[in-house]
């Protein structure tokens, strides 16, 4: 151990007591495995904000299609130009298809995360939901997902867990093997 207190702590595996080494056979870092439960709730959030801008999305794609017929009689202004709505119309099932899609993918890698499954997708559905920021609603939420997401996942204890899960050990099982 370095006598440095700002230095990095040692995260190799290597010669952990789970390779033999003696100890009680378990690992650190326990605080960012107890994590990844958080992180699957949030993803979940995620996904429903998500789902709902889809929806409004879809919605404003058929106002600006229907425009016309919610002018009223006798209106000062005119509606925008078939041009204009045909843009505004494709713009927003386009803002639409891709909330939609990343919505599926948040609840996809939510509910993989409370098993201990499916980090590399995971990581990719936090980058990918970074393409939320053209809706303005939900990227706020999706940098802090992404940046809390990936100091997690990157972690070199979680990914060891996520490793125990895919050889077949159970949650519980994983949680016991870290302090």
């Amino acid at each position: 151990m370095s006598d440095n207190p700002f230095s990095s702590p040692s995260n190799d595996f290597t010669n952990s007591p789970m390779d033999g080494q003696g100890g009680d056979g378990r690992l650190p870092g326990l605080g960012y495995v107890n994590q990844i439960n958080v992180i699957a709730i949030l993803t979940l959030v995620q996904g429903g904000l998500l789902l709902i801008m889809g929806i409004a999305c879809i919605g404003y794609g058929v106002l600006f299609a229907n425009i016309q017929q919610f002018q009223p009689p006798g209106g000062g202004n005119a509606a925008p130009p078939p041009a204009v709505q045909q843009v505004m119309f494709w713009y927003m099932i386009g803002l639409a298809s891709v909330s939609l899609v990343l919505a599926t993918m948040h609840f996809i890698a939510g509910a993989m995360a409370f098993k201990f499954k499916g980090r590399v997708f995971s990581i990719v559905t936090f980058i990918g939901g970074l393409a939320s920021l053209l809706t303005c609603y939900c990227g706020l939420t999706a940098i802090g997902l992404c940046i809390y997401g990936m100091i997690i996942y990157l972690n070199p204890a979680v990914a060891k867990a996520f490793e125990m899960a895919a050889g077949g050990m159970t949650k519980d099982e994983i949680l016991k093997k870290f302090y």
